[in-house]
């Protein structure tokens, strides 16, 4: 086996960049962002980079599985912040636009259907 057949795959990047992008908006660093895909996923961050980019010698299966269980369940654990966060809207407790929470409702939408898509 080659160590290409091992490379990640365009999806397992993509998600890797989406789950830093994600946490990097939270934590308000990229550094952070990267530290903590890379323990949900359970490698260092300097190997998780260089698989992202390509340049490793072999990265196993169960990476890329790894990484797409990580997604989902950040995804899943937005939502339910989201949820969270309308409801307290809702409530009056918090004050937000009208336009702010119909985009955020389309948002939530969106990823559920994107998270039932990956179920099946």
């Amino acid at each position: 086996m080659t160590s290409a057949a091992w490379l990640l795959d365009e999806k397992a990047k993509l998600r890797l960049r989406l789950m830093e992008t994600l946490l990097a908006e939270r934590f308000g660093s990229r550094s952070v962002a990267r530290e903590t895909v890379a323990e949900m996923v359970g490698l260092p961050a300097s190997s998780l980079e260089r698989a992202r980019r390509g340049r490793a010698k072999g990265v196993k299966a169960s990476v890329s599985e790894a990484i797409r269980e990580a997604f989902i369940w950040l995804i899943e654990h937005e939502m339910k912040a989201l949820e969270h966060e309308l409801g307290l809207a809702r409530d009056g407790a918090e004050d937000l636009a009208p336009a702010a929470e119909s985009e955020a409702i389309g948002s939530l939408i969106a990823a559920r259907k994107f998270i039932n898509q990956r179920k099946r």
